[in-house]
């Protein structure tokens, strides 16, 4: 139960990390629909993304006058992705002709600015399945040319040149100016720097948990002391195969817990049978002092033979005496 608990806990810290990471991408390009052609123009697919009609209706246009009929990002949009910024244009006109597409496409048409001394570079894709779509992507370099993100809850702009033409001679005879505001990322990083540090702790967290539950349960299979069947049957009074199988699942139950904490039962000393412990005597004792009225009959045995071994030495001194003072008569 535990075990899975630390797999759940690991799995949900993991997917909300790849969530974090993944929404804000997504974002990116489901919003603003910012494609890289292969041949150098805006896809079909991107302005469907964003869920704009791929044929622009004529809303509001003026006869003999090329009219911008939508654009995506909106005026004053606050939630354009730093990262790539691409403006979605749609126009009742067809302005990505081959005939048209130099004069679309020169420096001057479109114009990415913001705040001083930012250098922005701007470029038009023109879409030959849509005749009404441009797609303009800003870049931003550093001072050796690299790209980078734009700068983040900061006001930019995109200017669109009255000159531009459409296929049938019609321009647009006013420069369009688009506004918006790049996201504040900010509180992403707040967020991914939360993540972490929840992460971190959770994973800390489950190995000083992990570590405890092993250590607890190598101290409690260490403890255990091991059962003699033999003894186990005769106290109880069962039949000694019983006996075997109680003291076996003991064995399983004590392995258990230890795959449990993550521990092989086989790194672990099996359980010992210390036996009964004895205690040291001053000296031999007789079984009368443990409260025993049984004689054996040694002791007078021993005595009868002490009293024979002590009169045989008395009158082997005595007989030794007697010789002595024989001797010294005749003398």
């Amino acid at each position: 139960m535990k075990k899975s608990v630390k797999k759940a806990a690991v799995v949900l810290i993991c997917a909300v990390m790849i969530a974090s990471l993944v929404i804000p991408i997504t974002y990116s390009f489901a919003e603003v629909g910012v494609s890289s052609p292969d041949d150098g123009s805006a896809t079909k697919a991107a302005t469907t993304l964003a869920g704009l009609p791929a044929d622009s209706e004529n809303k509001g246009a003026t006869p003999g006058k090329l009219t911008l009929v939508s654009n995506f990002p909106d005026e004053n949009d606050d939630h354009v992705p730093v990262d790539t910024v691409g403006i979605k244009l749609f126009f009742d006109g067809d302005v990505t002709a081959e005939s048209v597409r130099q004069i679309n496409g020169a420096d001057g048409i479109f114009k990415f600015s913001g705040a001083k001394n930012e250098k922005l570079e701007t470029k038009a894709y023109f879409d030959k399945k849509d005749s009404g779509y441009i797609l303009v992507i800003a870049t931003k370099k550093d001072e050796k040319g690299n790209d980078i993100s734009l700068n983040p809850a900061s006001d930019y702009k995109l200017e669109i040149s009255g000159k531009l033409t459409s296929a049938d001679g019609k321009v647009l005879g006013e420069d369009k100016v688009i506004n918006f505001k790049t996201v504040d990322t900010s509180g992403n990083t707040k967020v991914y720097m939360l993540l972490m540090v929840l992460m971190v702790v959770g994973m800390v967290g489950m190995t000083f948990v992990s570590n405890r539950r092993k250590a607890k349960a190598k101290a409690e299979a260490e403890n255990v002391k091991a059962t003699n069947p033999y003894k186990l049957a005769r106290d109880k009074g069962i039949p000694i195969h019983e006996a075997i199988k109680i003291v076996e699942k003991e064995k399983e139950k004590r392995d258990k817990r230890l795959k449990a904490a993550g521990i092989d039962p086989k790194t672990i000393a099996a359980p010992k049978d210390e036996g009964p412990k004895g205690h040291r005597v001053k000296g031999p004792r007789s079984v009368a002092d443990g409260g025993s009225a049984y004689r054996t009959g040694r002791k007078a045995i021993a005595e009868k033979k002490a009293k024979e071994e002590a009169a045989r030495r008395a009158m082997n001194k005595s007989n030794a005496k007697k010789k002595k003072g024989k001797g010294g008569k005749k003398r």
